[in-house]
């Protein structure tokens, strides 16, 4: 709004002066003002980011590391607990127990980058693709499901706990693809 209005004011100096002989500066403080304008819209605006980069104000948020250090936390807390109970568990039941805790290690692996180098923590990578193919089976299930429905073979509130089951696990993968 200021930049207008100093536009509107140098374009406002008069083309005569008052004795009647032309104001020749005037096309130069009409040009002044435009480069004035031009350069601290343009200029500021290109080396914006750089000037906040260079701050090192273009960082992670507090509230993402918040997020981040709580999710790491959680899994950390579920993995200890998982650990306890193999413990105290049947051997035969060591399968589950081995199953989930790579599941968790898998996940603090995407959550630290150093953890993924760690030969326990499994690779980021793979957790990604199963992400990936989870949301690709969720899409081939759901459309299962509207054909199930449009076919009328179960009854009618069935294919309604179906759809809900997927709306959850799509909602699940959702909250990966921002990791």
């Amino acid at each position: 709004m200021r930049r207008v209005i100093s536009l509107a004011a140098a374009i406002s100096v008069p083309q005569m002066l008052a004795n009647g002989q032309p104001f020749v500066q005037r096309n130069v403080i009409i040009f002044l003002t435009f480069a004035v304008i031009l350069v601290t819209l343009v200029l500021q605006g290109l080396m914006l980011p750089y000037v906040i980069r260079g701050l090192g104000l273009a960082g992670i948020s507090d509230t993402n590391q918040e997020e981040h250090s709580a999710r790491r936390i959680m899994a950390e807390a579920a993995l200890s607990h998982l650990e306890q109970l193999k413990s105290r568990a049947d051997s035969g039941e060591d399968e589950a127990y081995d199953d989930l805790a790579r599941h968790y290690r898998r996940r603090l692996a995407t959550l630290d980058h150093e953890d993924a180098r760690a030969p326990e923590a499994g690779d980021p990578d793979f957790y990604k693709k199963f992400a990936e193919l989870s949301r690709e089976l969720l899409g081939v299930e759901r459309k299962t499901a509207v054909e199930l429905r449009n076919q009328r073979q179960f009854g009618d509130e069935l294919p309604r706990e179906m759809e809900h089951e997927l709306d959850l696990g799509e909602l699940k993968c959702q909250g990966r693809r921002g990791r």
